[in-house]
């Protein structure tokens, strides 16, 4: 009974760990991590027109802080 117990504990282990795993590959992250292509600092990167860019370098491209360009969109 035992052994049969822990089979069916790690079949339901197994297909949880499976469901997190197409879960979390299906999410996609908003940025990069690595070096800028304009300022050659170690960061989140974002995609811009293209090119991958810093924080800073991202608000230089935009003008604003996205938070910014969110509350101008409201």
């Amino acid at each position: 009974m035992a052994a049969e117990l822990l089979i069916y504990n790690f079949i339901n282990l197994k297909l949880l760990l499976k469901a997190m795993a197409n879960e979390l590959k299906s999410e996609k992250k908003p940025y990069h991590e690595g070096e800028c292509e304009e300022c050659g600092s170690y960061a989140r990167l974002y995609d811009v027109d293209g090119r991958l860019l810093c924080e800073e370098c991202k608000e230089e491209a935009f003008g604003t802080t996205e938070e910014e360009a969110e509350e101008n969109t409201d």
